[in-house]
């Protein structure tokens, strides 16, 4: 994941954590039904004002907007798109701009070239913007205030595909650039100290826990690094480049493809798994995984420890580390003040879960 994707006004003022300082829980505290608004979705987010945005799944899965109470506000439908260009689209990661104008980043695995979908704050289809860029397979998507956009993904290698392979088999190392509104490339950019695909694959070697896809090739190894990291446009007009890597790393880039500043985010705990969760009102939600010590009672399978972790953008300080409780399960979408929202399926419901820490 996106820009704006979470509303992080936290109402507590947070001492630095202090090391071996035990975790607070998060506890369910209240859900809101949408039972048949959804169906299965994918990388949940919030909005400014606490809307959430979730992507229906599937190749051409629209987007859609609902309100806090869990009305739709608005649907952003790739089948909208006229044409043929988006024949073959699948739906990498959107971004979403101050004024609620919602960009689609889609990439098409038959011709390997990448789009940009804009939609206005209502749904109605804008334009398509091809990238002018080939041998890459993007990832995440940050619209500057000037629709200028970072993409960042992974460069593909050349050759013929085997049978039963796809591009992410090619992958030879990242790529970041800066692309202008008509989808030209600005800058190519090469953040100081990357993470490379050797380091992500040495570290997956280590047999890290929490390796949420459990990643055994080299290419799935650095793809998670790219995969479960983001970028997110900030309120000071820069997009913050996050790669998963551990530790994770963090680059401020202008938008015309300038590095400002890079920091490293300490974990909670040694050999964690980092997942980029959302950015705002000057900090950063990330989540990190490891396999637990044994099963919870009354569950048959093993399962994992999560902590979700607030970082300070400006500093990359950690603020506060949370663990969740057994009793909670979903997927993040975002967090207001200590009220953190999750999606979670409960046999044949699907909630938002409203979560408090204790």
């Amino acid at each position: 994941m996106r820009s704006f994707l979470c509303m992080l006004a936290l109402l507590l003022v947070f001492s630095p954590v202090s090391e071996g300082q035990e975790a607070p829980l998060l506890y369910p505290a209240g859900k809101v039904d949408i039972t048949g608004l959804v169906g299965l979705f994918a990388n949940p987010s919030c909005d400014a004002d606490g809307n959430v945005y979730l992507e229906a799944w599937g190749g051409q899965r629209p987007i859609i907007e609902l309100s806090p109470d869990g009305k739709v506000l608005a649907k952003f439908s790739l089948s909208s798109v006229p044409g043929q260009v988006l024949k073959h689209g699948w739906l990498q990661s959107f971004s979403i701009d101050p004024w609620g104008n919602v960009f689609a980043l889609v990439s098409n695995w038959k011709s390997g070239e990448a789009h940009i979908v804009e939609f206005d704050s209502d749904g109605e289809y804008e334009e398509t913007i091809k990238l002018k860029s080939k041998g890459i397979f993007p990832y995440h998507l940050a619209v500057f205030p000037t629709h200028d956009f970072l993409v960042t993904g992974v460069n593909v290698g050349s050759g013929t595909l085997p049978k039963g392979a796809t591009q992410t088999n090619f992958f030879t190392g990242s790529f970041t650039a800066v692309f202008n509104p008509y989808g030209e490339l600005v800058k190519e950019v090469s953040p100081p100290e990357d993470v490379s695909k050797k380091e992500a694959v040495k570290e997956a070697a280590k047999g890290h826990k929490g390796s949420l896809s459990g990643a055994t090739s080299n290419d799935n190894a650095f793809a998670e690094v790219i995969g479960k990291g983001g970028a997110i446009a900030g309120p000071d007009g820069n997009v913050y480049l996050v790669r998963a890597s551990r530790p994770p790393l963090v680059y401020v880039i202008s938008s015309n493809g300038n590095v400002i500043r890079r920091m490293v985010l300490h974990p909670p705990a040694p050999g964690l798994s980092p997942w980029l969760r959302g950015m705002a009102e000057g900090r950063f939600v990330l989540s990190f995984q490891a396999a637990s010590s044994g099963p919870e009672p009354g569950i048959k399978r093993p399962t994992t420890v999560e902590w979700y972790s607030l970082y300070d953008v400006q500093t990359g300080d950690n603020i506060v580390n949370y663990k969740l409780s057994p009793k909670l399960n979903g997927a993040f979408v975002c967090s207001t003040g200590n009220d953190f929202v999750f999606i979670s399926k409960q046999g044949q419901r699907t909630y938002l879960i409203h979560a408090k820490p204790r």
